[in-house]
This record gives structure tokens, sequence and C-alpha cells, in this order.
């Protein structure tokens, strides 16, 4: 039904293109911000369409190609065929806490089969842990004294002053993260873009 009515769009205005873009946060958005800005300048005829799901969903519609690109760590998408990658940063992970808790169970929002998210599964098998589907659930089950959020650095949002955060430095759990997207593809627009994506800076 989408790529119909994609189509059917097409029919309607030939000029008229979308940019379908996926993020697994609302953290991410504002990395888009300055990319999207410089967007009309250059294409004024193509307009974004910005998809927010956890990161099963958003692999799923990229792989139906219902998505043109989306922020990904190398780890979500190696095992995904035709998906190009282009590294943003190498990102850390934390820990998130409350300043009157004590640690206790764990919460694993950003499930993208890294390392350290595969640590914590093992340590599970042994001790009572939490899991959480997005990273504000995690964030606020860490500030009413539940645990540890384990987030990527670029989660943790600007007011944290009830929060402790901890870094986490094992070398083995940095991830790389950028832009995920269809190999081989010859728009125009999407390339311009993959090529001047500027990465903002991120949580010291």
């Amino acid at each position: 039904m989408t790529l119909a009515e994609k189509n059917i769009q097409k029919i309607i205005n030939p000029n008229l293109s979308y940019l379908r873009i996926g993020c697994t946060s609302n953290a991410e958005l504002g990395f888009l911000q300055e990319m999207l800005c410089a967007l009309p300048e250059t294409y004024p005829r193509v307009y974004p369409q910005i998809f927010i799901h956890d990161y099963y969903a958003m692999k799923n519609l990229f792989v139906n190609k219902q998505l043109d690109m989306f922020l990904a760590t190398r780890e979500m998408i190696k095992d995904i065929d035709d998906c190009s990658f282009r590294k943003l940063k190498t990102i850390s992970s934390y820990a998130i806490v409350s300043e009157k808790s004590h640690p206790l169970p764990k919460f694993i929002p950003f499930q993208n089969g890294n390392r350290l998210q595969e640590k914590i599964l093992l340590h599970s098998q042994s001790h009572f842990n939490l899991m959480c589907e997005n990273d504000q659930a995690a964030i606020l089950l860490a500030r009413c004294r539940y645990g540890a959020a384990i987030l990527p650095e670029f989660f943790i949002p600007a007011q944290i002053d009830d929060l402790i955060v901890i870094p986490l430095t094992d070398e083995e759990d940095v991830m790389d993260y950028g832009i995920a997207y269809h190999k081989n593809t010859n728009t125009e627009y999407i390339r311009f873009l993959i090529h001047n994506f500027c990465f903002p800076v991120l949580f010291p």
C-alpha cells in the first residue's frame, strides 16, 4: 500500500519525490536538522518523511524498500543484504543510574546485537534484568531507581541533574554509528545527503 501510494503521488506530480528516513529514537531527530535545513536549497521538490520505530520494525521497512536510509550502528545492518554503511562516528555506551539508587537490573533499549548487549544477556541468565523497548522507558526506570539504564551516548538527555552517568570504558564495547542505505543507489539527492551528512557533537 505504501509503494502504491508513492507511485500515485509520482503520477499526480512527477517532479515530487520523498526522502524516507528512519530513526530508532526521538533522540536521533536532532542529528537530521542541519541536513534537512539544507535539503530545500538544493532539492526543493524533495520532501522528507521520518519514521521512528524500534530496530526490528526499522529493519523490516528497510528490507522491503520502504526506507531510503536510516541511522544505525554497523552491528544493526550486518545481516541485511543490499545495504551499505557510512560511518559517522565511533560511539560509547554509558550506564545511567539515579543518585539515590544502587545498581540493580540493567535496561537495554538499544536492540542492535552489539557486544555489550550480548554480555548483559549472558548476565541475565543468572541474574534478574529488565528489558526496555526504547530509551525513554529505560531512563524513566533508572530515574525511579529500578536499576541502571545502558545507553549509547546519543540517547543521553541534556537534563540529567538527578542522574549519574558512568562511561563504560571497555574498548570492545564501542560501536560504529552512521547511515545505512541501499547499495548502488543512483538517486541523486540520496547520494548527496549521504555524502554531506554532518554529525553533531554528542554527549561529552
